[in-house]
């Protein structure tokens, strides 16, 4: 696909996000906090949830909510906890991950982390662990993003999962097939192979099918409710799952 400009889709987008860097950097250089800068960068319709340690503080836009359609009166409590609760749920959970769990509740850094050099240990240990589950996992055939670029975003999915299947637990006949089919037609994906090397390779998100199943097939409870048997292809044995939070 080309563009008036002459640029083709892939260059037109990276045009686009360095005039974005460029206009960030211009509002927090005149004063305006980083967050309130990227949300008047945003706008309220364009559609983005994120935490920033320095202020220990979740954003997110009304266009975030308006793109998960989610009319109170008309969803069920699987999809609210599936949508916009799972996003909240990742963005609590950045603020312990590799990078949040070296701030404070005040966003001061701390070198060591704020948990016991103990924890840390057996912290650093799981996200070595979780590195080693997206590792060689291709979105498209022979491409496969780099699992220490993604390691925070995919802590952070476990962390948003974890949390909303905790809640799920109390609910009275909870529809976890529901749940789960809402979870994947959030993360699910497609993207050509030109647009996924320029644009999204070495993306801290983990992308499509990569985000979605590994992510499930990660849990638990997924396994249960979908009672997979060793041979399938969503398979994986419970001594080889992790849970850092």
């Amino acid at each position: 696909m080309s563009t008036p400009s002459g640029l083709d889709l892939a260059g037109t987008i990276g045009g686009a996000n360095a005039s974005s860097q460029k206009g960030l950097i211009h509002l927090v250089g005149n004063g305006l906090s980083f967050d309130k800068a990227l949300l008047f960068m945003y706008g309220p319709f364009l559609s983005n949830a994120f935490y920033t340690p320095k202020t220990n503080a979740i954003n997110i836009t009304f266009g975030a909510i308006f793109l998960l359609g989610l009319d109170r009166s008309k969803c069920s409590e699987e999809t609210v906890l599936a949508k916009l609760g799972f996003v909240l749920g990742h963005e609590v959970t950045h603020g312990f991950d590799k990078q949040g769990v070296h701030f404070d509740k005040t966003g001061n850094i701390n070198v060591d982390g704020i948990i016991s050099t103990e924890d840390m240990k057996n912290f650093s240990d799981l996200n070595i662990k979780a590195e080693a589950i997206y590792q060689d996992q291709e979105v498209l055939p022979g491409l496969a993003q780099d699992p220490e670029i993604t390691i925070t975003e995919d802590v952070a999915d476990t962390g948003g999962l974890a949390f909303m299947e905790e809640l799920g637990k109390e609910k009275t006949d909870f529809d976890w097939k529901l749940f789960y089919h809402e979870i994947a037609s959030g993360l699910g994906s497609k993207i050509t192979r030109n647009l996924f090397v320029t644009g999204q390779l070495n993306n801290v998100h983990p992308f499509g099918r990569v985000r979605c199943n590994v992510l499930l097939t990660n849990s638990p409870l997924f396994q249960d409710t979908f009672n997979f048997k060793e041979g399938d292809g969503m398979y994986q044995s419970k001594d080889s799952q992790i849970e850092i939070w």
